[in-house]
């Protein structure tokens, strides 16, 4: 599955970056600001981080999330120098976005009244809805019981489910989990 990760979003390939970029407009729904998640972007984009900001970055684990490069969590392959670094683009339009979207969330959490904790696990909880946990333990069961032949078919996916679960979470009839202007924004 490492290989297979490698193979499509690697190499150096612009359309795999730019698709985690669309995971902005989930992030902006589920945070509420578009404004502000646009410049913790930015901050990210151009590694202009605090003190502060370093600190939520770390406390909030969004260092060590897994990624849709990741094979899924199933394996250990290791492609090589060359070959990871041909993941750059990928990786870094990840990193850019997940990071964004926890500081803008965490400033989300403390502009609503929230301390410190709550607001670190509000972004985390941003986080993972709207930039997806790729692991194994967050797949439904067809992607975790199936063979290694399942696995290789259903690697890619995950990204079209989980983005099922937020359009389910922003749609106005079915869930009250979001608000109108978080619906708004969304659509």
């Amino acid at each position: 599955t490492n290989k297979v990760s490698i193979l499509k979003l690697g190499f150096l390939n612009v359309s795999s970056a730019l698709i985690n970029f669309t995971q902005a407009a989930n992030a902006a729904a589920y945070i509420g600001d578009p404004k502000a998640l646009y410049q913790a972007i930015l901050k990210g984009a151009h590694r202009k981080y605090s003190m502060k900001d370093l600190r939520v970055l770390v406390e909030s684990g969004v260092m060590n999330d897994i990624g849709l490069d990741s094979g899924s969590g199933y394996g250990k392959f290791s492609a090589g120098k060359w070959a990871s670094r041909s993941m750059i683009l990928f990786k870094t339009s990840e990193g850019i976005i997940r990071r964004g979207t926890v500081l803008a969330a965490y400033n989300e959490g403390i502009k609503r009244g929230m301390n410190h904790k709550q607001a670190i696990e509000f972004a985390k909880d941003v986080n993972r809805k709207s930039n997806f946990d790729y692991g194994v333990h967050d797949a439904p069961n067809m992607f975790r019981r199936g063979s290694i032949i399942s696995q290789l078919l259903l690697q890619f996916k995950k990204y079209p489910v989980k983005e099922l679960e937020v359009m389910r979470d922003m749609l106005p009839v079915f869930s009250n989990s979001t608000s109108a202007k978080q619906k708004a924004l969304f659509w």
